[in-house]
């Protein structure tokens, strides 16, 4: 196995990283042509309990992965460049995709509805510059503590902002609740060599493994959730987090594959590279296309044949969206403005 930590300060793709983003997309897509269209969310499946309680803990501990930046970095005219990128990335094309999707009759959401995502990360990436800033006039050391001051701190923001529309508007419920998938990133990446020790040691993997194993077969007792269900939505907390960890290994010891040039490698990462092309533009498609055999999705309660249909429909969806991502990224303007491209990228 090929052993890549990126350094705090990389710049260059990594291709692991960036198919591990491929897969976490397709299965966001999965879930909502799954729960949106084909009404299966209630059914429990392991396959579809698994894959629901992997992908948004994944995207947000990928962001903070991704997005992390060393100490030094934090300074007043680095938080004014990047809050106006990530708004230029994350909130524009929402403000454009959204009401265009109400506008064509699509989804009648109030705002943010479906796109909750982006304006979630924004909070997050805008509330970690300012705390990382002010860390930094007190202290350059344990990073850790910083990062559970951030996570309380955007806690702190969404409940006193709980009692007005802001809260929902903002996505900060949303931003509450995943913070601790970001925190998780930005310390993975921090102590990136005692993380990829950590996750590679054969015991540690191991009770991941088990502790998914069993806590998800509570899916199975719907009873026991009916009757617990605070305390069902706590413990699910836990395979949430080991769900990450088992990803992210399998990618990283697999890292070598990713390297290769091959199908399968070159199109999760392509996907990979175009995860906010895809979140923005699948919504377009998911009702179209799954509509168009709602009949069939109705009437059949095999669950393990809806989920085979719902995979070839969300890779449908996900090859739709590319093509129309290509065809905005035409225009260079566009590309920048809406689809969150560099300016200076080819």
């Amino acid at each position: 196995m090929q052993n890549v930590i990126i350094n705090s300060n990389a710049t260059k793709r990594i291709a692991y990283l960036d198919a591990m983003r491929g897969l976490v997309m397709i299965l966001v897509v999965y879930s909502h042509v799954k729960g949106f269209t084909f009404n299966t969310g209630s059914m429990h499946f392991f396959f579809n309990d698994i894959l629901s309680n992997t992908h948004v803990p994944l995207f947000f501990f990928l962001s903070g992965y991704l997005g992390y930046k060393t100490i030094d970095r934090f300074n007043f005219d680095f938080i004014n460049k990047n809050s106006f990128i990530r708004f230029r990335q994350l909130i524009i094309p929402t403000f454009f995709f959204f009401p265009l999707l109400s506008y064509l009759g699509f989804k009648d959401w109030i705002y943010p509805g479906g796109f909750w995502f982006t304006p979630a990360l924004f909070d997050m990436l805008f509330v970690y510059y300012w705390f990382m800033y002010m860390w930094t006039k007190f202290s350059n050391k344990h990073y850790w503590i910083a990062i559970i001051g951030l996570s309380a701190t955007i806690v702190a923001i969404s409940f006193v902002l709980n009692s007005s529309s802001w809260c929902k508007f903002l996505a900060f419920d949303y931003a509450r609740y995943y913070v601790m998938f970001f925190a998780l990133g930005l310390l993975a990446r921090h102590y990136s060599e005692q993380f990829v020790k950590i996750i590679q040691n054969k015991w540690v993997i191991t009770t991941l493994i088990l502790l998914t194993i069993v806590i998800m077969s509570f899916s199975f007792h719907e009873n026991l959730i009916d009757n617990n269900i605070s305390l069902y939505y706590k413990l699910i907390l836990i395979p949430r987090f080991c769900l990450v960890g088992i990803v992210f290994y399998l990618f990283y010891r697999t890292s070598s594959y990713w390297d290769a040039s091959n199908f399968i490698s070159s199109s999760m990462q392509y996907v990979g590279r175009h995860t906010l092309d895809i979140y923005m533009i699948h919504y377009f498609f998911i009702w179209p296309i799954c509509n168009s055999i709602y009949n069939l999705i109705v009437n059949n309660p095999n669950e393990i044949l809806l989920t085979i249909i719902a995979v070839i429909f969300t890779l449908t969806v996900v090859a739709c969206s590319l093509i129309v991502g290509n065809f905005i990224r035409l225009s260079k303007p566009m590309a920048v403005w809406i689809l969150g491209k560099k300016p200076n990228a080819a």
